[in-house]
């Protein structure tokens, strides 16, 4: 059985930490873009953003990977799930990348979830961005 710390401190046993467990393997393994065709279009200037599913409590993070000629990254933040309750521990959420288009042309974004510290990726996400003028 799976244990779970409870609220007044005691280790438990029980079923939420099995739904904390099985969450978290869930968004482990099917780490894929939000976009489904993970192409995009862009205008020369105009930010856009790229979210991905991510738990980082186990110690997984998305890293881009970018031509700095074509993209320039604005921010990089994690939300976790709003729909969780807040004492829950473990719940994932979404990783959400925002970009700012700086030349026209052709591209790619390469997302790649890890832990710093292993070597290899759990998954990678690539991403084509055309950037227009308008």
């Amino acid at each position: 059985m799976f244990r779970q710390m409870s609220k007044d401190g005691v280790l438990r046993e029980g079923p939420v930490a099995l739904a904390c467990i099985l969450t978290a393997v869930f968004l482990c393994a099917g780490m894929n873009g939000r976009d489904s065709n993970r192409s995009k279009s862009a205008v020369l200037g105009k930010s856009f953003q790229i979210t991905v599913a991510a738990n980082p409590t186990t110690g997984y993070k998305w890293m881009a990977d970018y031509d700095k000629e074509f993209v320039s990254l604005k921010s990089k933040t994690y939300v976790r799930d709003p729909t969780k309750p807040k004492d829950w521990v473990g719940v994932g959420g979404q990783t959400v990348f925002v970009f700012v288009p700086v030349k026209t042309g052709r591209t790619r974004i390469r997302l790649v979830y890890r832990r710093t510290w292993e070597a290899g990726t759990s998954q990678e996400v690539t991403y084509s961005v055309t950037i227009t003028a308008r």
